[in-house]
């Protein structure tokens, strides 16, 4: 089964129009992105852990993945807080090493409405050090169907309809 605050992607494009050039640009193609956050317990100190493969436009790769642990609120059930260790490889005008601390909070207050924030510190190799934010609000519209609201860096949004399949 899928471990309650995990999620599992695959498959996913994301296109971007930019109206300078009035084109319509395939920016993202999500191969992979698994994330687990199996809670450490009083009986089992559990390892946490993602993966993301991405190709983003011009055939550059985007590689992150990472490992630590979580824990669930003792104040709030619905909630779960993650530490991870992450490293990032990209291509983008150049080969890009990063790796830093990731804290991610997950919180569903109610049935169908999620919400989470996450902050990675990257240090980068011949580059500045990097601090990146995203929020992200999930609202399920219908039985695998989401509306997700995301912002990265505080000056990215995306609108999303996401639809689940379960094999």
């Amino acid at each position: 089964g899928i471990v309650h605050f995990s999620q599992n992607t695959v498959g996913a494009l994301e296109f971007r129009y930019y109206s300078e050039i009035r084109k319509l640009i395939l920016e993202r193609a999500t191969l992979l992105n698994l994330l687990n956050t199996n809670p450490v317990t009083e009986m089992d100190n559990n390892f946490s852990w993602k993966v993301r493969l991405d190709v983003l436009d011009r055939w550059r790769p985007d590689i992150e993945f990472g490992g630590g642990f979580s824990l669930n609120s003792q104040l709030f059930r619905t909630s779960r807080l993650a530490f991870f260790l992450t490293s990032r490889f990209a291509e983008a005008e150049k080969k890009l090493y990063q790796a830093g601390p990731e804290i991610l909070f997950i919180t569903r207050p109610f049935e169908n409405l999620g919400f989470s924030i996450d902050a990675t510190y990257f240090a980068a190799q011949e580059a500045v050090p990097y601090l990146r934010f995203t929020t992200k609000i999930d609202l399920q519209l219908a039985t695998h169907l989401d509306l997700q609201l995301q912002a990265n860096d505080q000056k990215d949004y995306q609108l999303n309809f996401v639809q689940n399949f379960i094999f």
